[in-house]
This record gives structure tokens, sequence and C-alpha cells, in this order.
């Protein structure tokens, strides 16, 4: 993004260096999953997909937003399309995380094994 007002360094606006930045912010989080897949002779669990929606990805993410800012030189501002008020963003991350959890339970309260015509057992 060239703005007038760019205060990012000369290096730091070269496409070699955002495409560097896209490349070690996207390879860890692709080849992690690709490797722990191939490392593995069963599916992901629940427990395993929780464990990375609610505690790798929030890593990683905050791993890109420091390579946004130190390596390509973006202020944080500039993601933002529109104005928007903390609150909105603490409303949808209590919310996703109240159906994350909710989705957990209902998951492993139900039993999906159950043959077809039999109620399913709960508990």
């Amino acid at each position: 993004m060239n703005l007038p007002d760019d205060l990012r360094k000369p290096w730091q606006r070269s496409r070699w260096t955002q495409a560097f930045a896209i490349l070690i912010g996207i390879a860890p989080i692709y080849g992690m999953t690709i490797m722990t897949h191939l490392n593995k002779d069963h599916p992901y669990t629940l427990d395993e997909i929780l464990f990375y929606s609610c505690v790798i990805a929030p890593l990683m993410l905050v791993a890109l937003l420091i390579l946004l800012r130190f390596l390509c030189g973006e202020r944080f501002n500039d993601l933002n399309v529109k104005r928007a008020r903390w609150w909105h963003d603490v409303l949808g991350t209590v919310g996703l995380t109240a159906l994350t959890f909710g989705t957990a339970f209902f998951t492993r309260s139900y039993d999906w094994t159950a043959p077809a015509g039999q109620s399913p057992k709960h508990g």
C-alpha cells in the first residue's frame, strides 16, 4: 500500500519483502498441518481440532501481525477498512468462543454412532 504519508523504509516497500513475509507467515501454518497429517494414521480428533483453533491459530495470528508491523512496516490501523469500535471485536470474540465450546459440548454429549431407527444414547 503506497500512501502519501508512507513511513516505511525503502526495503519494506519492496515486492520481495512482501512476498517473503507471506511465505514465512503462511508456511508454518500449512507445514505444521501437513506434517501432523502425514504422521498420523487416523483422522484428527475433536480435541486436536479445538487445540488448533483455540491455541495454535491465535498464536499464528499474533505472529502474522508482528510480521506485518516489523517486516512490512504496515500499521495496524491500515487493516481496518472502516472505523470500528473495540467492543464489536470483543462481542465477536465472545460469540465465536461460545459457539466453538457449545459445538464441542454438543458433539461430545450426542452418540453419533447409533444405528438408524434407534434413539441415540445421551451422556
